[in-house]
């Protein structure tokens, strides 16, 4: 086989690889959480930042509800504006996502490889039987995985509200 026709396989199965990786994201977008703030006079502030379904949606809600008579900052956004967000501002960063293609949302990786550094972020990622959890590959973040489950949205919850409250005190 001449070394032509190898290179040109090469780069042909390197695309492939590419390809299937984001192909799904590209096939199946996932709609963004609608962007809102809860903001009292606060100390301290957390950023959500979450795609949209109803799963989701009731987490963000508890975590809305159990930090309401605190004074705590809380915005919420939609994964494809977490790229202008400063982690700096925030004692928690809550990273809401879907595992498609055994990887996190594309906007979720960008941001861990821009601020691999914060120990701040908090990532739940939902899969299909809710145990897929991302590789660290030297990021400081807490994770959890759930399947969207509605039933198990006040466990899930508060795992994610003991994390905050870690990361707030």
């Amino acid at each position: 086989m001449s070394r032509l026709v190898r290179t040109f396989l090469y780069f042909g199965l390197i695309i492939s690889q590419l390809a299937c990786y984001s192909v799904p994201h590209l096939i199946w977008p996932q709609e963004d959480v609608i962007a809102r703030e809860v903001k009292p006079n606060e100390v301290r502030s957390i950023l959500i930042a979450a795609r949209r379904s109803e799963f989701k949606e009731m987490i963000i809600n508890a975590i809305k509800i159990n930090y309401q008579d605190d004074s705590v900052h809380i915005k919420i956004i939609g994964l494809d504006n977490l790229g202008l967000e400063n982690p700096d501002h925030y004692q928690a960063i809550v990273l809401i996502n879907t595992c498609m293609s055994w990887d996190m949302d594309r906007n979720v990786n960008s941001f861990l490889k821009k601020y691999s550094y914060q120990d701040n972020i908090i990532i739940l990622t939902t899969s299909g039987d809710g145990s897929w959890l991302p590789k660290r590959k030297n990021r400081q973040f807490d994770a959890v995985s759930s399947a969207s489950i509605i039933a198990d949205v006040d466990k899930i919850s508060q795992e994610i509200i003991t994390k905050i409250d870690h990361l707030l005190n």
